[in-house]
């Protein structure tokens, strides 16, 4: 790294740069090897300065009364910055200060923040104070700029070590990326896959850098596939098997004021409520029956009915299911509720054994989530061999270092924000993406959801949450493993999450998303997408089948009726737009909505809706039509006859069951009116218009039929279940 470096830095008197002003600015010049100048500044502002900034900085408004203005000291720091690289904690924020205060920089920027999102990718708070923390930078003075300069010089220059140590599988994709888009960060990862590879030459026999991490997920490149791990032995006990009933007096000893649990718990409060709830979910249990809890904030419920599940689990080899509402919680008790039940049971298993508290030493438990929460390690390859597609620069680079590392794929690692979730979806095992059966990943072990199911199916305790657990009746129990003993926390939202689940909605970006992975145009008018991957496949084997010919010919008419999928989605989302418009309530901009009851169906626009739905459904089934020859022409090929064969075929399958999938829902909301359906229209409130949406009127029997009556005993619990005083 021979290059210099100006780390920057503003106070100013607020966030907005187009009310507030520059207070102050710090910039440090350094190498690697040192600093070699500082450069400090007090400015004037024209505005009072706020009280809570002089509370934040310690600067004070006579600290600035004979500061010169920001004009005055322009050129000196134009003079001290250069045409070196910028390096800054959220530069941008900055920079939109300096620029509004008339200097406009076009230096190369490295931002500390977009740095630590792609290097540290788990790490949950990125601010400049949770960074020097994490990467032991010295950092003592807080709010000052050149104070915050130098900190984030350190934290650079930490940062680059990390870069430095990254496996060259890992640093190529990312040197590429800056290659291919501009991405400013993608020289410095060039940089660093340049000494990577002098050093290699100079020392061929050197080993890998101690702070660097072998590649362990099926992604990177000469790794076997993941090993399944063993099955639990007997899980889950037979429905109806004689099962050892739990010693109710023995689970309130462990909870009670001198238990197990009171001493492994720090300030722990004994309570009453919570001990009848304990004794209430055991004796459910053991009676096999359902239980409903209506159990008040200070319960302590989870630990109520997860000490009750622990032991029906442990010294009955059986497996018991937990659902909750949210991710959220299922973190709390995977990482917290359960270790903290389990060295407790240890600890009474180990005082008084003769007792009969059950040992847990064997126990397993794992956490599952739905599809849409795991990395797709298809999806991921063929996204990273086809040169990274057009997702943005940072998000991608931040999957290739995490890729190359991650054991579970599970996107919680990555502290996703909201931003960052649709371009997630384009990489995600979601259902449509996933032919299971013509998945090359899915049949080598290389698949994260596939592992993670397997860990439950190896588990005891299995912890879902609710959209799962329904997810799971729709698909005739082929998502959770078997189980005859449920609990499910937050249960007052079971009722809603089943009516979203058994629902669906359609919108103007399914269709549109279709077309996109079907084929579609980036910048610089390359086409990307299935298609055209299937043609460059077809063409670069050498001479062609006569199979790839005709594969390129149905290609090639696919392609040529994209277009009017595409004019005709548009002109049905007008006429829902232009209907709703006329017929909806609510608010003009957003919160509209009508239901579509057979009154709606009469209204004289509505003849124009189905009309358009027909023509769009038309044309949607003839693309499903020209896919499914072409799935049956590549499953006549093999590997040998077409490049990337395996990743194609399960990418043509995903397509299929797309195009099948909205023309079923299309018809369900437009063309059909079942009574036991609600179905209506909705602003989204967002850019993309009007969605379609179906929720069955009543999912009581559905619960019933599919999950209440195929339990052994299931527990309900929330602190609010009961209306007007009655369950």
């Amino acid at each position: 790294m021979a290059t210099t470096y100006v780390a920057l830095d503003l106070e100013t008197t607020g966030l907005d740069p187009q009310q507030d002003e520059i207070i102050e600015v710090g910039a440090v010049k350094f190498t690697e090897t040192g600093v070699l100048d500082t450069f400090h500044a007090l400015v004037k502002p024209r505005r009072p300065l706020p009280y809570a900034i002089q509370l934040l900085t310690g600067i004070t408004s006579q600290d600035l009364q004979d500061a010169p203005p920001f004009a005055v000291i322009a050129g000196d720091l134009l003079l001290f910055l250069g045409q070196h690289h910028l390096v800054g904690q959220n530069a941008s924020f900055d920079l939109s200060f300096l620029a509004r205060a008339g200097l406009e920089l076009r230096n190369p920027v490295f931002d500390t923040l977009e740095l630590s999102k792609i290097l540290l990718p788990r790490l949950p708070e990125r601010n400049l104070t949770a960074l020097a923390g994490h990467l032991g930078v010295s950092y003592p003075v807080k709010h000052r700029a050149v104070a915050d300069a130098t900190a984030t010089r350190a934290v650079f220059l930490a940062l680059w070590q990390r870069a430095q140590a990254l496996d060259p599988r890992v640093l190529a994709p990312l040197s590429n990326l800056g290659a291919s888009t501009g991405w400013a960060l993608g020289g410095l990862f060039q940089e660093a896959l340049l000494e990577r590879m002098a050093g290699a030459t100079s020392a061929p026999h050197a080993p890998a850098p101690p702070t660097a991490q072998a590649p362990s997920s099926p992604l990177a490149a000469d790794t076997q596939p993941a090993a399944e791990p063993a099955p639990a032995a007997g899980l889950p006990a037979v429905a109806g098997q004689s099962q050892r009933p739990l010693d109710v007096d023995l689970l309130s000893r462990i909870i009670g004021p001198a238990g197990p649990l009171a001493r492994a718990l720090s300030g722990f409060e004994h309570r009453q409520e919570q001990v009848a709830m304990l004794q209430a979910v055991a004796e459910a249990f053991n009676a096999r029956e359902h239980l409903l809890v209506e159990a008040g904030t200070g319960t302590g419920k989870s630990l109520a009915y997860l000490l009750p599940a622990v032991c029906q689990a442990a010294q009955n080899n059986t497996r018991v299911v937990i659902s909750t509402n949210t991710i959220g919680l299922q973190e709390q008790i995977v990482t917290k509720d359960i270790p903290l039940l389990l060295g407790a049971l240890s600890a009474a298993q180990e005082e008084t054994p003769a007792q009969g508290a059950p040992s847990v030493d064997r126990l397993r438990v794992a956490q599952l989530k739905g599809r849409s929460n795991y990395l797709c390690a298809r999806r991921w390859s063929a996204f990273t061999s086809g040169g990274l597609g057009d997702l943005d620069p940072t998000f991608l680079a931040r999957l290739v270092v995490w890729a190359a590392t991650t054991e579970t794929g599970d996107r919680a690692e990555l502290n996703l924000n909201n931003t960052d979730l649709a371009a997630w979806s384009r990489v995600s095992a979601q259902s449509e993406n996933c032919p299971a059966t013509q998945c090359l990943m899915f049949r080598s072990g290389g698949c994260f959801l596939q592992q993670a199911r397997q860990r439950a199916a190896a588990a005891h305790l299995v912890v879902v949450n609710h959209a799962l657990l329904v997810s799971d009746l729709i698909t005739d129990n082929k998502v959770l493993p078997e189980h005859d003993y449920l609990v499910v926390d937050e249960a007052h939202h079971l009722e809603d999450v089943a009516t979203d689940q058994l629902g669906f909605r359609a919108g103007p970006w399914d269709f549109y998303g279709l077309l996109d992975r079907l084929s579609q145009e980036s910048a610089g008018r390359r086409r990307q997408g299935f298609l055209p991957s299937l043609e460059a496949a077809a063409q670069s084997g050498g001479p062609l089948f006569a199979t790839q010919s005709a594969l390129l010919e149905q290609s090639s008419a696919l392609q040529g009726r994209l277009a009017s999928v595409r004019s005709r989605t548009e002109g049905l989302f007008a006429t829902l737009a232009q209907y709703l418009r006329e017929h909806g309530e609510g608010s003009a901009e957003y919160g509209r909505r009508v239901r579509l009851t057979g009154g709606a169906r009469r209204q004289p626009l509505w003849s124009q809706v189905e009309q358009a739905w027909e023509d769009l459904r038309l044309t949607l089934q003839d693309v499903g039509d020209r896919l499914e020859r072409l799935v049956t022409g590549m499953e006549a090929l093999s590997g040998g006859q077409l490049e990337h064969y395996e990743d194609l075929l399960a990418e043509a399958a995903g397509l299929l069951f797309t195009c099948q999938e909205l023309q079923q829902q299309g018809n369900a909301i437009i063309a059909r009116a079942d009574p036991a359906w609600v179905c209506w229209l909705a602003a989204t409130g967002q850019s993309e218009g009007v969605g379609l949406y179906a929720a069955p009127l009543e999912v009581g029997t559905v619960l019933q039929r599919d999950l209440f009556a195929k339990k052994a005993s299931v527990v309900l619990t929330s602190a609010t279940l009961q209306t007007s005083g009655s369950f």
